[in-house]
């Protein structure tokens, strides 16, 4: 774009247009590009939705000024990042159809965050309104990331949806136990038999696993369901702060520090989530990619759909968002409108159809369920 023979408001205009396509084109690359080699793309990344519409403001802009030239360059850099597009924003308004006669398995992911454990005097209020949520939806799946549960008395987590919700069949996997007799973890819970149960386990954090088991359906139709919790940036989790090592938010020290200091110790954990989460998600593709039966992902992969995260783990898979829903699709219950972090995603020869997300703050995440149709399908060799 020439700047020459302009007005300073011109010169001005072009400066900030410049420096917004270069954000823009910073992000494009960070579905590709692993954090580990260099990870301030990852960051850009977050912002995605909002540094697409600042470029998106200028296109509109040199619209109405009627400069072609510089239109042309913004709708070329619109079109380069299509594929980021359509993976960050759906466009779905009704639900594609299963096929008539498919076998149907309900899915559901929830993040609990420990059925809001640390809330003393309010926590079974909360737990209760999460499992009448899941009594109103009914799924016959149901993928729980940070799940508690003690051995005995009123949160005695597992007794309950085994004895009173019916989900005969369950998978926990414990990250932590403390006196014996209190159990973090993931868990899964169903109606069909859990088969080969197993997980995954990552080297870089002891919070954040993925467990897996074969779901059989019916005759010829099972599934491999992925239940991932990747790992968090860990910033400031007051719910969590209680328990051992689990927590990594700014200390009563590091809140001391000087303003420069705290924000170093912020982008500091915010490069290790993204280091961190990356070889995570290359390590759960590698599981995907050598399942004998199609894949069902469910989790809260802690990233959104312009990640690396997301791009490793949702490759050849179909994201039941996209295919059914309208919108950015936020997960996340902050102030924020553009985390989307939490995903079912399904092989290609599945049929998700109704996926919704439940606006419920019960906890710090809202409830994803989906339906998915599943065909019969041959064990690979």
């Amino acid at each position: 774009m020439k700047a020459g023979r302009l007005s300073w408001f011109d010169k001005l205009i072009y400066f900030f247009n410049l420096l917004a396509v270069t954000l823009l084109l910073c992000t494009y690359t960070a579905p590709y590009l692993n954090p580990e080699t260099l990870w301030i793309p990852a960051i850009l990344a977050l912002g995605y939705p909002f540094t697409l519409g600042i470029n998106l403001i200028f296109t509109f802009y040199w619209l109405l000024r009627k400069k072609w030239r510089p239109l042309l360059y913004m709708l070329l850099l619109l079109l380069l990042g299509w594929s980021m597009f359509t993976k960050t924003f759906a466009f779905k308004t009704g639900s594609p159809a299963i096929s008539a006669g498919t076998p149907q398995l309900k899915v559901m992911s929830y993040n609990v965050r420990n059925f809001d454990l640390y809330n003393w005097k309010e926590n079974v209020a909360a737990r209760d309104k999460m499992l009448n949520l899941i009594r109103a939806e009914n799924p016959d799946v149901i993928c729980f990331q940070e799940f508690y549960t003690e051995d005995a008395g009123q949160l005695h987590n597992v007794k309950l949806l085994v004895n009173e919700l019916g989900y005969k069949y369950y998978h926990f996997e414990k990250t932590l136990t403390l006196r014996g007799k209190d159990h973090w973890g993931e868990a899964v819970f169903s109606k069909y038999p859990l088969n080969n149960p197993d997980k995954i386990v990552f080297s870089n954090s002891t919070g954040n696993i993925v467990t897996y088991a074969d779901v059989e359906i019916g005759a010829g139709q099972i599934i491999r369901l992925f239940n991932a919790h990747l790992q968090s940036f860990r910033l400031s989790n007051k719910d969590v702060k209680y328990v051992q090592d689990i927590t990594g938010g700014l200390s009563q020290e590091e809140l001391k520090e000087s303003s420069a200091k705290k924000m170093l110790i912020v982008l500091r954990k915010l490069r290790d989530g993204f280091v961190k989460r990356s070889t995570q998600a290359q390590i759960l593709a590698g599981y995907i990619q050598k399942s004998p039966y199609p894949v069902v992902v469910c989790g809260d992969f802690n990233d959104v759909p312009s990640s690396y995260t997301y791009h490793a783990i949702s490759k050849n898979l179909q994201d039941a968002f996209l295919q059914s829903d309208f919108g950015i699709g936020k997960t996340f219950n902050t102030f924020l409108p553009t985390l989307r972090i939490d995903y079912i995603l399904a092989s290609k020869t599945l049929q998700p159809a109704g996926f919704k997300i439940i606006d419920k703050d019960y906890s710090d995440h809202y409830a994803i369920v989906c339906n998915i149709g599943v065909p019969k399908n041959e064990v690979k060799p």
